[in-house]
């Protein structure tokens, strides 16, 4: 009698067991499921900016490779390096669109992660990879400077920020660049404003004749031209940290930085 209670207890234990595992293993492939249901999604979301951001990868890697020659040192030899213009609208916006896809599949497998783990699955530590990419004020920085909508990025308003002005360029790049390129872009701005002065006070004076005409446009180019490939500078760099940590698939690791 009493063999026979141990043995109805045994198989109620394995028969309970057994469903357990079964609900277990159904959750899992619920949660799983609903993971790859979200990838296609976003797959399908990033169809449209696919081009434009393999081409966005493709200037990139162009522009890294000349920042990478040694710089000419007379303004002779400066003019005749390669000029790189920057990322175009549809380009930058092909970028941010797959940085924010991105941080929305981030945020939902770290919560899948942690249903997996409650279900008896593995789930997958992510948590790390979202605090130190996925940022909301990257995002509203970008959007501030005009990363989807202007033709082209500059530092605007932000050339010299006062007390207590946020900046969203800070959030977008290094401290010690974002010092330096600003007082690059800052000083041949500055030029610029002062030759244009200059050029007035000759015409209001009298002084303005053939050869101011012949050469003032040129000098003009020289001073917007070198503000413009800093402010090109600037962009590439920000559009480089959005890069640096997605994860490129094999389609791209060719033209990838």
């Amino acid at each position: 009698m009493e063999g026979d209670l141990l043995q109805d207890l045994e198989t109620k234990s394995t028969i309970e067991s057994f469903y357990s595992e079964v609900q277990k293993n159904e959750k899992t492939k619920s949660i799983e499921k609903k993971s790859s249901n979200d990838l296609v999604e976003a797959q399908g979301k990033l169809t449209n900016y696919k081009e434009n951001f393999k081409s966005a990868l493709q200037e990139m890697s162009k522009w890294k490779k000349d920042s990478e020659v040694p710089k000419q040192t007379t303004r002779e030899k400066r003019a005749s390096e390669p000029f790189q213009e920057q990322l175009n609208v549809s380009q930058r916006k092909a970028l941010l669109y797959f940085y924010k896809e991105f941080c929305g599949i981030t945020d939902k497998q770290t919560k899948y992660s942690e249903e997996l783990k409650e279900a008896g699955g593995y789930g997958r530590n992510i948590d790390s990879v979202k605090k130190d990419f996925c940022s909301e004020k990257i995002v509203s920085s970008l959007e501030k400077i005009g990363w989807e909508k202007e033709e082209r990025i500059s530092l605007g308003q932000w050339v010299k920020i006062s007390e207590g002005q946020e900046d969203p360029f800070s959030f977008l790049l290094e401290d010690s660049y974002l010092k330096e390129i600003r007082e690059k872009i800052s000083s041949w701005g500055e030029k610029l404003n002062t030759f244009r002065e200059s050029l007035e006070r000759q015409r209001t004076r009298g002084w303005w004749g053939r050869i101011q005409e012949r050469w003032a446009p040129g000098s003009i180019g020289v001073f917007s031209g070198e503000k413009k490939k800093f402010e090109d500078e600037l962009s590439y760099k920000i559009a480089q940290k959005l890069m640096e940590k997605l994860p490129i698939s094999q389609e791209y690791e060719l033209t990838t930085l």
